[in-house]
């Protein structure tokens, strides 16, 4: 659910609410590389964070760990995840070993 608390013009001020917990908005969100993570973003005040679930899918070491202890526990992270699907990789690489629904069944888990 998101719930405005200020408009301006076009803008918006508000609230984003997930189950793992609340995002105020506007909101920057660091991304976490699965492998490289090197910084507790939430102790610096990150509400949320974006992930790659094609570079977890992709390892199988990261892979498992998501599938079976969660994403959260995975990237270290208890807020609200989101999980890009690995259309950068596709831009830069010209080609991925995954079909789109594939890694939106994986996103799913």
């Amino acid at each position: 659910m998101f719930e405005i608390k200020a408009k301006d013009g076009k803008g918006r001020v508000g609230v984003l609410k997930t189950k793992h917990g609340d995002v105020k908005t506007p909101a920057l969100m660091p991304v976490i590389h699965p492998r490289k993570q090197a910084l507790d973003v939430g102790k610096y005040g990150a509400d949320i964070v974006i992930t790659n679930a094609y570079l977890i899918y992709k390892d199988n070491e990261l892979k498992k760990k998501a599938v079976e202890e969660g994403l959260h526990k995975l990237i270290n992270f208890d807020g609200p995840i989101m999980t890009d699907s690995g259309s950068f990789q596709l831009s830069v690489y010209g080609d991925v070993e995954i079909t789109n629904k594939e890694v939106i069944e994986f996103q799913e888990l």
